[in-house]
């Protein structure tokens, strides 16, 4: 493709954009507290990001952004007393507790058909995830390009479900401060916008993550245990009806089970 049939392209889907914006201003979603967030822009003329940027009325957002015209918008999911400020002026005041779930950390089988990876020393071109090591040159840099599919998306719908499951059922959040959106290409953004979580430390977000994320966990501590009967010796697990990961690790092993070949139990 030219350079010119770029910059046309680029103009056309701009005026695109420009023409949602303002028949469609009124349906730019706005966050709560919009004058303690950071807002961020990529514009796509100057292909850069525009950050630092504050509002104090949802129509100062959506007038900035009809103006602009930008390919996309982003907002802090941390408060702040002068958003528009550098990073160390800017005064935390909190922040909501925010996931992001990306398909491309989801290994899936298709990424071997659509994910493509470039040397960046000798040029070596392969399919799927990127080696360690370069088989040709042995370099250990990589160019990635990936294009999650339908099934991706799914995998990362599926994750984002299982989310919202533990945030509800195991740390006890209300459904309704749970928000839920597609992040705009690659997975789903979850957001929790509750009272409790805005003082949390990087200390008590890390425990959160630890949890969700099975990080550390023993499975001694959630009823796995070896029994022995006589010469006989048995692994006990939990039931599938107990709550945590106790349930979880439980229903994950016999899900597994009904759909295991011979071949995945040796």
């Amino acid at each position: 493709m030219s350079l010119k049939m770029k910059i046309d392209n680029q103009s056309f889907i701009r005026e695109k954009f420009s023409e949602f914006y303002n028949k469609n201003a009124n349906r730019i979603e706005i966050p709560k507290s919009i004058e303690s967030r950071e807002f961020g822009f990529t514009l796509f003329r100057e292909k850069i990001m525009v950050r630092h940027k504050g509002f104090m009325r949802a129509e100062d957002l959506r007038e900035f952004i009809r103006k602009t015209v930008p390919s996309n918008v982003y907002y802090s999911a941390a408060y702040y007393s002068l958003p528009e400020a550098k990073m160390e002026e800017k005064g935390w005041l909190g922040s909501d507790l925010f996931f992001d779930i990306d398909a491309d950390h989801i290994p899936t089988k298709c990424n071997k058909e659509h994910d493509v990876w470039i040397c960046r020393k000798c040029g070596l071109r392969g399919k799927g995830p990127a080696p360690s090591k370069c088989p040709n040159c042995g370099n250990e840099s990589f160019e990635e390009k990936t294009w999650p599919c339908e099934i991706c998306l799914e995998a990362a719908r599926v994750e984002a479900i299982k989310l919202i499951d533990m945030l509800t059922g195991d740390l006890g959040f209300s459904i309704e401060d749970i928000k839920c959106s597609f992040s705009g290409h690659r997975g789903y953004h979850v957001q929790v916008d509750n009272e409790e979580v805005l003082k949390l430390d990087s200390i008590a977000r890390k425990e959160i993550v630890d949890y969700v994320t099975g990080t550390g966990i023993d499975a001694i501590f959630h009823g796995l245990e070896e029994i022995s009967s006589g010469r006989a010796k048995m692994l006990m697990g939990p039931n599938l009806n107990e709550p945590g990961w106790r349930g979880r690790a439980a229903k994950g092993t016999y899900e597994f089970l009904l759909t295991a070949s011979a071949k995945d139990l040796r």
